[in-house]
Formats: structure tokens, C-alpha cells, sequence
């Protein structure tokens, strides 16, 4: 079986970023870190940070000194506000693409626009993204739900940045034809864009798709949802124990094996890739290329030399003159 693993499987910017902010507070040493929440919906990551004694929490009014370390999600500015009423010091983790987002629901919902935000409104982000509005905001997630809204004059739609692609731009179809004068920013992250079009692109490659991430993460479920509609079999998996039944997985043709949100050697540890690792090997292109050679120029050291050289032009004339040499032009033989 072929195993066929995705580009853009691992970390996106904005986890790779927290993580590399929080593990480098974490080696300072210098006194106790917090996460506010769970830094990324990843169990196996929590696990890992917990080793380096960092600890989420959901409420701060026991905590007294430290750091404290928001997380990619981003929280809302009355918490914000909070925090900085305490001792602790604020480690900003929030994803640039999420910080774009926020600052674009407080810069017009001060002008008087009312928000409508596409993602799951129980979403770490979205109830972040509320709190930065100054006028009431509504969470849709489906283009059913455009017909309940109420009526507005000014209005703009931004989309949590993990969200579907496809499903956003049925949903801003449905919002113009009810509201024509409608804002419309499209906040979908361009990770989360690359690699949904990825698992597209392997409709009709591949018999499987495997994808690797938290059962809790929306991303990852969104890449499910993706695969599913381009008609290939997907299968969930969070880590290697989850995937023990290799009955599903023995099909003739090529997986496609996608890591999102895991660290690299997750996927090294995937039955699928093992099952890669242990097959026999064929012939490579070096071992190809090295029986060309010997058949061509035969073995030996002065044999690789001259399959080396074999386009290199022949060497010019040297002309010796005050015991220097120097490089003297090609001329036509004639006779001087």
C-alpha cells in the first residue's frame, strides 16, 4: 500500500507561533506560566507542555503572580482587561490572522455597522470575536440561518478563520441577495485555504484520506467535512492508538495521509506510514542512475570522473608568458 503524505500536514503560522512563544517563557524559568484556556485544541500538545510546567487555567483570580500566556484563539477585551488588572505578565500568543479579524469587528462596528460573523458561535475564537464588537453581533454557521436575521441598514460578514471556504461563499451569496449594500471580508486563513484545497486535489488519486488532529479542533473537523463532500472515504484519527484496526486502511490504491495540528513525528508514527517505511524498497533513481553509468563508462574512480564531465567543454590553450598563465581566446586555425 502507498502511503502519500499532504504538503501542508503539520502546525499552521499561528499555532507554530504560541507554541514557540510559550516553550521559550517556559525556559526562562522565571517563575510560573499560564495558559488562558488551552493554548490549541491538542491533547497530545497540552500533554507536552504540562511536562514543561505550563498549566491552562479559566480563572485568574487566584493567581497572584507569573505569566500568563494568551492563547491563538484570542480572548475577548474584557478579560483582556482583567488580566491587567492582576500581577501577571501578558504573553500575547494571539494569531495575527485572529488579531485581524478582531480589529476589523471593532474599527466598523464603531462606525454604527452591526457584525455578522459565519463559525461556530461555542468556538473559543468566536466568543472572542464578540467581545471586540460595539453593537450587537450575530453567529450563523449555515446558509439556512440567513433567512432568521434581523433587518439592518448597515451591515459587514467576516468568517471565523478556520472555516469552510466553500460554505462561506454560499452563505455571502445568501446575505447579498438579502442585503445588497452588505460588507463582505473574506478572514479565512490562507493555511486553512491551502490545505482544504489540498484534500480536494486528491479526489481521484487516492482510495482513502487519513486525516491526523484533535477530535475537538474545528480546523481538523473542517477538513473532514471537506473530504467527505469530495466523495473519499476519511477517517478521523487523533494518534496512533486510534488507529489499531489496519482492516479499513489495506485498499489497493494510495492514502492520502494528512497531519494537521500535530507535531512532525505523529505522523511517522501512523500504521499507514509505518506500513511505507517496511515495505521493500525499489529500484531508486540513484541506483538507476549508477547502473547507467557503469553500463556507459564502466567502474572506477577515473569512470565517475569522465561521467561527471562527460558536458563539460574541453579545457583552452594556456599560453605560459613571465611565468604567469592566462586564459588566451579561441581563434580560427589559420595560419598567422
Amino acid at each position: 500500500m502507498k502511503v502519500k503524505i499532504a504538503k501542508t500536514a503539520g502546525f499552521c503560522m499561528g499555532v507554530r507561533r504560541a507554541m514557540e512563544m510559550v516553550l521559550a517563557e517556559a525556559n526562562k524559568g522565571e517563575g510560573p506560566i499560564f495558559t488562558f484556556g488551552p493554548l490549541i485544541h491538542n491533547n497530545q500538545v497540552l500533554d507536552l507542555l504540562a511536562t514543561k510546567g505550563v498549566s491552562p487555567v479559566e480563572d485568574i483570580q487566584e493567581l497572584h503572580d507569573g505569566r500568563i500566556v494568551i492563547r491563538a484563539h484570542g480572548i475577548p477585551p474584557q478579560k483582556r482587561q482583567a488580566i491587567k488588572r492582576t500581577r501577571l505578565k501578558i504573553v500575547d500568543a494571539t494569531c495575527p490572522k485572529v488579531a485581524r479579524v478582531q480589529a476589523l469587528i471593532r474599527y466598523h462596528s464603531k462606525k454604527g455597522y452591526t457584525a455578522i460573523i459565519v463559525g461556530d458561535k461555542d468556538h473559543a475564537e468566536i466568543r472572542g470575536l464578540i467581545g471586540y464588537s460595539k453593537t450587537p453581533a450575530h453567529v450563523i454557521q449555515r446558509v439556512e440561518q440567513v433567512a432568521a436575521l434581523p433587518q439592518h441598514e448597515k451591515l459587514f460578514v467576516v468568517a471565523q478563520t478556520t472555516q469552510n471556504q466553500k460554505n462561506y461563499r454560499i452563505v455571502v451569496k445568501a446575505l447579498k441577495e438579502r442585503f445588497p449594500e452588505i460588507l463582505v471580508f473574506d478572514t479565512i486563513c490562507d493555511a486553512t485555504h491551502q490545505r482544504q484545497q489540498e484534500v480536494k486535489s486528491f479526489s481521484g488519486q487516492v482510495d482513502a484520506v487519513v486525516i491526523v488532529g484533535g477530535y475537538h479542533s474545528g480546523n481538523t473537523q473542517r477538513l473532514c467535512e471537506v473530504s467527505k463532500d469530495a466523495g473519499m472515504p476519511t477517517f478521523h484519527v487523533e494518534t496512533e492508538k486510534d488507529q489499531d484496526d489496519d482492516s479499513r486502511y489495506n485498499m489497493p490504491g494510495p492514502q492520502a495521509l494528512i497531519a494537521h495540528r500535530r507535531p512532525p513525528n505523529a505522523t511517522r508514527r501512523s500504521p499507514a506510514h509505518r506500513r511505507r517505511r517496511e515495505s521493500p524498497p525499489g529500484p531508486s533513481s540513484r541506483r538507476l542512475k549508477d547502473a547507467e553509468r557503469e553500463e556507459k563508462y564502466g567502474k572506477g574512480r577515473w569512470a565517475r570522473w569522465a561521467y561527471r564531465h562527460r558536458f563539460r567543454a574541453p579545457p583552452r590553450p594556456v599560453e605560459c608568458r613571465l611565468g604567469r598563465e592566462r586564459q588566451r581566446p579561441r581563434r580560427p586555425d589559420t595560419h598567422r
